[in-house]
Parts: structure tokens; C-alpha cells; sequence
């Protein structure tokens, strides 16, 4: 969230908060409905091991993707008034 926000301008705040925030809703019900998908009909002890295992995948592609890919570059400051010398 504050990666997103962070990138926009602070007029556009609003919306791009509506924009993030349903995303995540939507990605939610999609990660559900495919976890479905993974573990079969009938939620048994092997549709779980594959569950947990596609999440386990998912968490490690996710973190690397991450690690790669965020990038918080350093902005040019203003000096302070202290650090200004005398003009």
C-alpha cells in the first residue's frame, strides 16, 4: 500500500487508495477461488499438502519478486535554514 501511494501524486491520493483497495479485494477472491482449483472437490490431506505448497511457492516467488523489483530511490533534499550559511 504505501509502495502505491507513495508513487502518486498527493491530488490523486484518493484515488488511487480506491484503486489499490479494491485490487486487493479482487485478487483475494481470485487467490480463493484458485486455491479451489489446487486442492480439489473435497478438501482432503493431499488437497491441503498441495494447497500449502502452491502458498508456500507463491510466498517465495512473491518475496524474490519483491526483492527485485521495489526500489526506493534516494531524492535530492533542500538544505535545512541551519545548515545554510550566513548570506
Amino acid at each position: 500500500t504505501s509502495a502505491i501511494l507513495g508513487s502518486i501524486e498527493p491530488q490523486q491520493a484518493g484515488v488511487g487508495s480506491a484503486v489499490n483497495n479494491a485490487v486487493s479485494r479482487i485478487a483475494g477472491l481470485v487467490a480463493i477461488a484458485g486455491l479451489a482449483l489446487i486442492t480439489g472437490p473435497a478438501l482432503d490431506l493431499h488437497g491441503f499438502h498441495r494447497g500449502v505448497l502452491t502458498l508456500a511457492c507463491s510466498m517465495i516467488i512473491g518475496g524474490l519478486v519483491s526483492w527485485f523489483g521495489i526500489r526506493n530511490p534516494k531524492l535530492a533534499q533542500k538544505p535545512l535554514a541551519t545548515e545554510i550559511g550566513p548570506s
